[in-house]
């Protein structure tokens, strides 16, 4: 009645272009004997302000004790609520007013809110114990609560003042929260200081779960994202036989079917985070708890077991068989007894936040949250794990693998299995579960059928980005050394390199066979790359590393053109005999990081190839900065080294950004990969196009303006030449050699 007043006085205080479309709505429940007496005392009183009213009675009653009504009391509650919202939408089209554009107004007052965070805590929740908001949208329909800040003695302060009248409490005695109300109000009348002090306690604690509430599930909205990923094993058809008949076991065949077996998998290392982070927020809030427990708990065991006024006893007769009359069935708070345990909490927490947001958790769970003892056993499963794998069971028809390695949560769809499911199949799946994420410490007998069991995330099309990739580049590769022969084949007859005297061409020809061998080689290991992914896909596998290995080549080939290039035009070799040491180191560091074992896939690779690409760079950058052309070199302009600088450049930073985007969304079959991307290998792309203009730019450079190269002299050819160079020595005996002639001077007088 108050809440009543207080809109029919704001409506007469505004001005017109304000005022808004109301009415009342009273919800007449059958579950008391002066039910229809208290509506009809709300028409009076709304036709007394001129409010209209409209009123829906419901025609079943909420069952109780021996009362029955064919209809649970959890089924009660539910249906309750969908006709209570359906009403508001009612009201709403009666008054002409849009879903979006009108609001249901409730009269809840905080101390509504301090019996759910009593019922809530004693349940052993630890957030959002409020139960209720201030502004909230439920089933389409907006309900505010702007009295949900104020106790109820204020509003029955205020009634008093404006001379209103009010209805006493009309909550049924029998319930829970009518034992709620009734030990609260025993308690204000016998302790009012612990009373004031709860109070005080449930308002902090309430602020303080709710803020709490809000961090977890803003956190949990990013974990949804990221950290979800749902698939399918497919599991062949297995026929097995078990039993002893040298021990005088009974043998017997096992035959099941092939199947595909639904999966969801859960990224954990974000939920360790999460436990970690807001173990100590829980602390402070476990201290108001312990306070509002010494209270709330010692008020309970005075009221267990001490019959009420007569009226309560009469309805205790018709409780629960598990509430004896006249006993306090209410629960005593145990939430903040020892340690609280974060983990299980946050891993409830994110398994509720994933039924409600994907179907195939709703489906697999059955739409039920997960026991709490269950989900403490999970979690300590799951943080002492010391096996590469362990598994278990939600319930009988949802089993779980835990991966070590990648720290997932595996779940499987069991009712899949088909109606000869058995525990020994769940071994089954639970190994083709272990198979399909790499598990290769795992020891399974060779030539069964989950030896060559197709992973679903390693097939082909998980990979199909990643083979695109390979094919369009070996393509490229191909294409563009027929444009290198088309354009030496038209090249003007005016080089920039001229023969010498002795007829030699400087190295241009052997620059030219060196850009043709890297084209080729791209060609060969692209190919080898992209036949290896379509039948094999996986990093670790001969034939990947024979692609990488061609690859490799293929940059030696224009390490050794530039390094070339800055050995024939730089007279300062002190400078170019670091650029071949650093090549070959490169290609050295590259070759044994394909035979180093790990799980690394084209991150180590590419960044090999970036060093290999900056060494080019900067072999060109000593050609623009220390060019003296020796004799017979036509002097080329240096814009053509800046050239051949910026797409070498260019090439290195497209290997850079691919390395590093690798561990994130990297290559298909990687295995934080899936938890992190939903398309595999997609960063290729990134490297692709500047590496497509990098060859352009690399055929027109060699076909238009090439530069003359030589290859550092062995010291073993260099003794070979010394020697060659030395004048030969006369073999004929002394006596024979004839001194030249010395002049005499008295026969030849001057």
């Amino acid at each position: 009645m108050v809440t009543c007043c207080l809109l029919w006085l704001l409506q007469r205080r505004l001005p017109p272009e304000q005022k808004f479309k109301w009415c009342a709505l009273h919800l007449c429940h059958p579950n008391r004997a002066d039910a229809r007496d208290e509506e009809g005392w709300v028409h009076w009183a709304c036709s007394k302000l001129g409010v209209e009213v409209l009123t829906y009675r419901l025609q079943i009653r909420r069952p109780h004790g021996i009362l029955k009504t064919g209809i649970s009391r959890e089924r009660y509650e539910e249906k309750s609520k969908q006709i209570r919202f359906r009403m508001y939408s009612r009201c709403l089209a009666h008054l002409g007013v849009s879903a979006d554009m009108g609001a249901a107004l409730v009269a809840h007052h905080e101390d509504d809110a301090d019996e759910n965070r009593l019922a809530e805590l004693g349940k052993g929740n630890i957030i959002h114990i409020d139960g209720m908001l201030p502004t909230s949208v439920t089933q389409g329909v907006t309900v505010i609560r702007p009295l949900l800040r104020l106790r109820k003695r204020e509003l029955i302060a205020f009634a008093y003042q404006a001379d209103l009248c009010y209805m006493q409490d009309s909550t049924p005695k029998w319930s829970r929260r009518g034992w709620i109300r009734y030990v609260l109000d025993e308690l204000k009348a016998e302790e009012e200081e612990s009373f004031d002090e709860l109070q005080t306690l449930l308002s902090r604690a309430g602020v303080a779960s709710a803020t709490l509430g809000e961090t977890i599930d803003a956190s949990l909205e990013k974990w949804k994202e990221c950290d979800i990923r749902c698939g399918v094993i497919d599991v062949p058809e297995v026929m097995f036989t078990t039993g002893d008949i040298k021990k005088g076991q009974q043998q017997v065949v096992h035959h099941f079917n092939a199947h595909r077996v639904p999966v969801v998998v859960f990224r954990l290392p974000a939920l360790f985070q999460l436990a970690d982070e807001f173990r100590q927020k829980v602390t402070q809030l476990m201290e108001d708890f312990r306070g509002i427990a010494a209270i709330w708990n010692k008020a309970i065991e005075k009221q267990s077991g001490a019959p009420r006024d007569s009226a309560g006893a009469m309805q205790a007769l018709e409780d629960f068989a598990d509430e004896a009359p006249g006993g306090c069935p209410l629960q005593v708070i145990r939430v903040c007894e020892g340690p609280f345990e974060m983990g299980p909490f946050v891993l409830g927490r994110a398994l509720c936040v994933a039924l409600n947001a994907v179907p195939e958790v709703d489906r697999l769970l059955g739409g039920q949250l997960v026991a709490r003892k269950a989900l403490k056993h999970v979690w300590d499963c799951v943080a002492r794990a010391r096996r590469e794998h362990h598994w278990g069971t939600f319930h009988k028809m949802c089993p779980f693998l835990y991966v070590r390695e990648s720290s997932s949560l595996v779940l499987c769809d069991a009712e899949e299995c088909g109606p000869e499911f058995s525990d020994v199949f769940m071994v089954l799946i639970v190994l083709f579960m272990l198979l399909s994420f790499h598990m290769h410490k795992f020891d399974y007998v060779p030539g069964k059928p989950w030896d060559t069991l197709p992973d679903p995330l390693e097939i082909p099309a998980a990979h199909l980005t990643v083979l695109v990739h390979f094919y369009v580049c070996a393509a490229a590769s191909f294409l563009l050394s027929l444009m290198l022969m088309f354009c030496l084949r038209t090249r003007p007859h005016h080089w920039m390199v001229d023969e010498d005297e002795d007829g030699n061409d400087n190295g241009a020809y052997f620059s030219e066979t060196l850009h043709f061998r890297f084209f080729y080689l791209s060609t060969v290991g692209y190919g080898v790359a992209a036949a290896a992914t379509q039948v094999y896909p996986g990093d670790r596998n001969w034939a990947m590393v024979t692609g990488k290995v061609f690859i490799i080549l293929a940059w030696t080939c224009l390490l050794a053109v530039s390094c070339g290039a800055a050995h024939a035009l730089c007279p300062e070799k002190m400078l170019t005999a670091p650029l071949w040491l650093c090549a070959a180191v490169v290609v050295l560091a590259s070759l044994v990081e394909l035979v180093v074992p790990g799980d690394r896939h084209f991150q180590g690779f590419m960044y090999c190839l970036a060093a290999a690409a900056l060494i080019c760079a900067i072999a060109w950058v000593v050609v623009h900065n220390h060019y003296k052309p020796k004799r017979g070199y036509r002097e080329p302009p240096n814009c053509f080294a800046v050239f051949r600088f910026c797409w070498f450049v260019l090439a290195a930073v497209s290997f850079i950004i691919v390395a590093i985007m690798e561990p994130g969304c990297g290559y298909g079959g990687y295995q934080t990969c899936y938890a992190n991307c939903g398309g595999p290998g997609m960063h290729f792309w990134i490297s692709l196009i500047p590496l497509m203009f990098f060859y352009i730019a690399l055929v027109w450079m060699q076909g238009f303006n090439p530069f003359p190269m030589e290859l550092p002299p062995l010291p073993c050819c260099q003794a070979s030449q010394t020697e060659e160079e030395e004048p030969e020595k006369s073999t004929e005996p002394a006596a024979s050699q004839v001194p030249p002639s010395i002049p005499d001077e008295e026969s030849h007088p001057a």
